[in-house]
């Protein structure tokens, strides 16, 4: 599954924040290999708080060098990886800070922000995230299901809400399972959930930060 979030400033800056993971279905294992890693620490869930707009070199240093991964790109972007999964450990939990609108995923693999250097003021302005529904890897489809509604509902109820842009149509309900942008408000039934194919998408937002989930089985 994957979200996707925008914050716009005056038009002119786009921020954003991407989540992606598996509802459910076959996952491949990768063998990382534990290394000199001690048990406790790949036992241990890792917890961190993301926000848009913080400087690279601010969140390297407030998450620890050991763990952020930094890439800079000749292109002129910086790009900021946590890779939780790496040398065997547990999936991680992530808290995206948005004022009322801030919430937490679980299951989370791997994290990415990306950092315009014509614009290092802006910070950080758009983060992808991979997680999964559930910690384990195969889940039966229903369970998927459910689990994808209670996320829905959950980001509802802290204030997200559908969001459309200007030009795209506004279609609603079922009607909308097919199209790029699907209805968040709508539940879908098992035969509908199961009929929907990768890459289905929903676009949310809250007070100028722009999200989009994208699932993936």
């Amino acid at each position: 599954m994957s979200v996707n979030f925008m914050w716009h400033i005056f038009k002119k800056l786009l921020l954003g924040l991407v989540l992606v993971g598996a509802v459910s279905g076959c996952a491949r294992k990768i063998d990382h290999g534990l290394g000199n890693v001690k048990k406790e620490d790949v036992n241990m869930v890792q917890k961190i708080s993301i926000r848009l707009g913080e400087s690279g070199d601010s969140f390297t240093q407030r998450i620890g060098q050991k763990k952020v991964r930094p890439d800079r790109q000749p292109a002129g972007l910086n790009f900021y990886d946590v890779n939780f999964t790496a040398h065997g450990a547990e999936a991680g939990e992530v808290t995206f800070e948005h004022g009322m609108h801030t919430f937490r995923v679980g299951a989370v693999l791997i994290i990415m922000g990306t950092e315009d250097v014509e614009r290092m003021n802006a910070g950080i302005y758009h983060w992808d995230i991979s997680f999964g529904l559930t910690a384990p890897e195969l889940i039966p489809h229903d369970e998927a299901r459910q689990k994808f509604i209670a996320l829905l509902k959950m980001l509802q109820e802290k204030g997200w809400r559908q969001f459309y842009y200007r030009d795209a149509a506004r279609i609603m309900g079922c009607s909308s399972l097919h199209n790029i942008n699907i209805d968040v408000r709508y539940i879908p039934t098992f035969e509908e959930w199961m009929a929907l194919e990768d890459g289905a998408g929903w676009n949310l937002e809250a007070d100028g930060v722009y999200m989009r989930i994208v699932m993936y089985r």
